[in-house]
């Protein structure tokens, strides 16, 4: 759901983490059942309003005899005393509420393939769509890969269709076990495509710890870092390294940011 929706629906719910420019608006939620009495959990006051929140929610409604569904809604928020924000000053806001950022929006036009069923199932029918596959070793950057671009164990390998794709689940399981370990530390919501769009992320970078700075980035700005990783080093005329963008990886983080935040509007 947009920032300007949840304005105007004053509704706010468990989705793990909201956009910079409600942060305001969860922590009055949070500290107004702290004050009331009512636990929130170890992470405290810190804008994300996960499931230790919305327990929190739910016995404060509870206790005061309204609608117990775990969602700030406008009865709520009126027995809660919380205050809707007037708006937001998104002229002075880079992509997505974040100051820090000069970015576009993503086109809309930017598609997400027809994925469906598990994180991995998602995950593992993206990569191949993405890398395409190949037999024989090639360069990669900085290694050897092979494929659907997993790490080859010398320059002359050459592997069938079956065995490809076995490395892929294999890296994929990996690459879901460390996105669901910062899922846990950063006390997210994600969903299946979101979990689908960062292993995919993984597979390609390694890891999501810089990208989610260590866990505690919103799912808005972790959707517009992504857009960030999209360099390659070459060697600039002057014989320097410079950074350029790479096609293949716009093209890439683009789709991964796309499907990451459907994630988020189907939550």
């Amino acid at each position: 759901m947009r920032v300007a929706e949840l304005l105007n629906e004053q509704v706010i719910k468990n989705t793990g983490s909201y956009p910079p420019a409600l942060y305001g608006l969860v922590k009055q939620i949070q500290t107004n059942l702290v004050n009331s009495g009512y636990d929130i959990g170890p992470t405290g006051i810190d804008g994300k309003y996960g499931p230790r929140t919305e327990a929190a929610v739910r016995k404060y409604q509870k206790d005061k005899g309204i609608k117990v569904d775990g969602v700030v809604g406008p009865e709520t928020m009126k027995v809660l005393n919380i205050r809707k924000p007037l708006g937001l000053q998104s002229k002075n806001v880079g992509f997505l509420g974040d100051p820090t950022l000069n970015l576009d929006i993503p086109p809309r036009k930017t598609s997400v393939p027809k994925l469906s069923g598990t994180a991995m199932e998602q995950a593992t029918t993206l990569v191949k769509k993405l890398e395409g596959y190949k037999p024989n070793a090639y360069p990669d950057y900085k290694q050897y890969s092979i494929g659907y671009g997993s790490k080859a164990t010398s320059p002359n390998e050459v592997i069938d269709q079956a065995e490809a794709e076995r490395r892929l689940r294999s890296e994929l399981q990996t690459a879901f076990e460390h996105v669901t370990r910062v899922q846990r530390q950063g006390n997210y919501n994600w969903n299946d495509d979101q979990i689908a769009a960062l292993m995919s992320f993984t597979y390609n970078i390694g890891n999501i710890n810089q990208l989610t700075a260590n866990g505690t980035r919103d799912d808005e700005t972790i959707a517009a870092k992504m857009l960030l990783y999209r360099n390659v080093t070459k060697k600039g005329p002057d014989g320097k390294p410079i950074k350029v963008p790479l096609p293949g990886l716009v093209k890439r983080r683009k789709i991964e940011a796309a499907l990451f935040k459907s994630g988020m509007t189907n939550a």
